[in-house]
């Protein structure tokens, strides 16, 4: 420690003086620090040395591991840690030293060993976009010699190096995945090699547009470029589109929307070019139906006058129709008298996810893929309601919300196995309920 104090001499004649001293009392102790990095295979020589207490030394390696390669030696004061190392890690180690009255020091020390690697990844491209990625060396000793080890670069790609870099640039001509492998070696012969894989993307449509429409209903789907480079240029390149919807663009994504005004399979093809002029395009089939019959799964009226038959007054009304007319049947009901009996509401899937649909004696059994949104619509309940529930597996879809037009969508996670579906309607007078759909998602 340092310690500080004053003495007090007083003479014969009572004359007194004081002075102030410190002394500073010093123990063995180590200074410095090794350096903390080296690499492999390239010369290593540090050195850390004793500051207080009385000489001789005697130094020991206390605990812990030296790098690989390396040797510690000791001269007096002075312990050196030197060599070529030869096995890249972190290396823990301690050492100890003694003076020549026995008082003892010791330090932990740290040494880090790297070895050539390469950092970094080159990024992926896309046809006909200008390319440039850069990958570098990490650790080693400079200066550095570059090779492809084995693979194939992207086409219209080349490799260059300058130094630690080595840059991967041009135009890309051909979309695919290429995979390849750069070796590089220091200046001391460590060499260390990477794989790489680029993914080379060109201009093109994905997704499909809705395949199934009904006469008279809403219709509204689109399609987007994955790839490419935007801006995006749309053209229909042939075909007709369904009579009653057109194609809008805006751009990465191509709509087609409307009402269809009649039935029948529209076979059309979309073109898209992007910044670059490369073209992608994609043929799509839409098929438009009639909407199912108003009067499917209505309910038996009993002794129906044979002129009034529900069936023969309600067959050709089309879904269309059923939304914007309430519809009501004159028969005999019940206990004798005539009055007016409310049709259930029939309740459709249409939807591109339809994967086959069947019909059954009491109601519809249609088969979808599991997992994917399904859409519905469900007609005029032929009488003023106030509320309309959908309805699965008899349990009501919470947050299912049906349209104005009619139209709801079972989200993904209901579309899984064998489900029954219904919407379920509140009059002034009685719950309405429609016919239940049948579902199998697989």
């Amino acid at each position: 420690g340092t310690y500080t104090f004053v003495i007090k001499a007083t003479d014969a004649n009572k004359v007194a003086a004081t002075k102030s001293y410190t002394v500073k009392i010093t123990q063995t102790a180590i200074s410095g620090t090794f350096t903390a990095t080296g690499v492999v295979k390239a010369k290593y020589n540090s050195a850390v040395t004793v500051s207080g207490g009385t000489a001789s030394y005697t130094w020991t390696k206390a605990s812990g591991t030296i790098p690989a390669g390396l040797k510690l030696t000791y001269s007096g004061a002075k312990a050196t840690l030197s060599g070529t190392p030869t096995k890249a890690g972190s290396y823990t180690f301690s050492l100890k030293v003694t003076d020549k009255n026995g008082v003892a020091a010791t330090k932990s020390y740290t040494v880090k060993i790297t070895q050539t690697a390469i950092s970094g990844t080159f990024a992926n491209g896309v046809v006909k976009a200008k390319y440039t990625s850069t990958i570098t060396v990490g650790g080693g000793t400079a200066s550095y010699t570059w090779t492809k080890a084995s693979g194939t670069l992207p086409a219209g790609l080349k490799l260059t190096y300058s130094g630690a870099k080595a840059t991967l640039s041009g135009t890309p001509t051909k979309a695919g995945n290429y995979t390849f492998s750069l070796k590089v070696t220091d200046k001391n012969g460590v060499a260390a090699t990477k794989s790489y894989t680029v993914k080379i993307t060109q201009t093109a449509i994905s997704g499909t547009f809705t395949a199934t429409g009904i006469v008279k209903a809403k219709y509204n789907s689109t399609v987007t470029v994955g790839g490419g480079t935007a801006g995006y240029t749309w053209t229909k390149a042939s075909g007709t589109l369904p009579a009653g919807l057109k194609l809008t663009y805006s751009g990465a994504k191509a709509t087609l929307s409307g009402t269809p005004t009649k039935a029948g399979s529209y076979t059309f093809t979309i073109e898209v070019k992007d910044k670059n002029g490369v073209v992608a395009t994609k043929k799509f089939t839409v098929k438009i139906t009639e909407a199912k019959s108003a009067t499917k799964s209505q309910p038996d009226v009993a002794t129906a006058r044979p002129e009034e038959s529900p069936t023969s007054q309600t067959a050709d009304k089309t879904l269309a129709e059923a939304v914007t007319a309430p519809i009501s049947v004159k028969s005999a009901l019940p206990g004798g008298g005539t009055g007016s009996v409310n049709l259930p509401a029939t309740l459709s899937v249409f939807s591109e996810d339809i994967v086959e649909a069947y019909d059954g004696k009491d109601s519809d059994l249609v088969r979808v893929r599991e997992n994917t949104p399904v859409r519905f619509i469900v007609s005029n309940w032929g009488t003023k309601v106030s509320s309309q529930v959908v309805y699965v597996d008899d349990k009501p879809a919470e947050g299912i919300r049906i349209s104005d037009e009619g139209m709801f969508t079972l989200p993904s996670e209901f579309v899984r196995g064998d489900f029954k579906v219904c919407v379920k309607s509140q009059s002034e007078s009685e719950t309405l309920e429609s016919e239940e759909l049948f579902i199998i998602a697989e």
